[in-house]
């Protein structure tokens, strides 16, 4: 019997949006019927790529991450993650009859307690930002005692020395987790490289909340003039390029699986944000890249280090970056 699915994604940028594509075609595949419920860039993005879905727009983060850290940043990131959790509880609770199955990438209060719920996420250990550490072990309280509500946890990577996520996925605690190894849209896509991204030799993949990524965007066109290298920027499904007209950058807003699948294995070099859905994306289509991680953003700064470490990618803060008189060499394949 066909069932009804009701699957609640996180708008932090496009990252939760494009990781779920595999599972929502999945539950479609099994010829269930997808009820999808987001906002912001992410919703947004689910309706282009999904046009004959039904869609629920709920209240967004509407986050942002200033270019200097404030400790009063924190606590308003905090204060709209709470907000958010209260607001999905309400509408769940008023729609959870009406569902056979609830699904939440990273959407925590996006359970039912009579509806079978299922949670995504690779941060079962939660890292605060520098000056915060003190509230770790509470946050991580916190965290799992919610998580204790969802039937399952589907974690987006593998288990032990060939994990992505290093720490923050890795746990013994009594959850009910379901590691599904590198989810990612490009799985199933055989990527061939494509002549017409030959003349380029940098890719740069933008993502995550503004204004960061227009600074970085900014500072990478700079570079590419510096170093007079052509590149080509992928701006995370934001329309507006701030250097529309640089004779070393040309801008797309975003690309078909399939082109951008060929763009990550035609381009030689590859620069990206260390959001990890970038680096599922790039691990399945066994590409290294030299990861930026968001300032103050401590997760990716985080997995920058950790990957960095295990040889799998390489990083540069954005302060190193602008230092830089040549790219740091690169393997251009990972070897996981």
């Amino acid at each position: 019997m066909d069932k009804k699915v009701l699957f609640g994604v996180l708008d932090w940028g496009i990252g939760h949006a494009t990781r779920s594509i595999a599972l929502v075609n999945k539950q479609i595949a099994d010829g269930n019927s997808v009820t999808i419920a987001s906002s912001g860039k992410a919703l947004e993005f689910l309706k282009n790529y999904y046009p004959n879905i039904l869609f629920i727009e709920l209240g967004g983060l509407n986050l942002t991450y200033a270019k200097h850290f404030h400790y009063f940043n924190w606590w308003r990131i905090s204060y709209k993650v709470w907000g958010q959790y209260y607001s999905d509880r309400r509408f769940v609770k008023s729609h959870e009859n009406e569902y056979d199955i609830i699904i939440s990438d990273s959407r925590y209060g996006f359970f039912s307690k009579v509806t079978e719920s299922h949670f995504i996420t690779h941060q079962l250990n939660i890292i605060p930002p520098g000056g915060f550490g003190l509230f770790s072990p509470v946050l991580n309280l916190v965290s799992r005692k919610i998580l204790q509500s969802y039937k399952r946890i589907i974690v987006p990577d593998k288990f032990g020395e060939k994990s992505l996520a290093g720490k923050l996925s890795q746990t013994n605690k009594s959850l009910k987790i379901h590691y599904v190894e590198y989810l990612s849209r490009f799985y199933n896509i055989n990527a061939c490289e494509d002549i017409k991204y030959k003349h380029y030799d940098v890719l740069i993949i933008l993502s995550g909340p503004e204004p960061s990524r227009s600074y970085l965007e900014q500072k990478l066109v700079n570079l590419m003039t510096k170093l007079r290298m052509k590149s080509l920027i992928l701006g995370g499904f934001t329309q507006k390029s701030l250097f529309t007209k640089n004779p070393y950058a040309d801008y797309q807003a975003h690309l078909p699986d399939i082109e951008f699948a060929s763009a990550v294995v035609s381009i030689p070099y590859i620069i990206a944000r260390a959001g990890y859905s970038t680096i599922l994306d790039l691990a399945v289509l066994n590409r290294m890249a030299l990861l930026i991680p968001t300032p103050h953003q401590s997760e990716q700064q985080y997995l920058a280090d950790y990957l960095d470490k295990k040889h799998f990618f390489r990083t540069l803060s954005e302060d190193e970056l602008l230092k830089c008189e040549s790219l740091p060499l690169l393997s251009r394949h990972i070897f996981i």
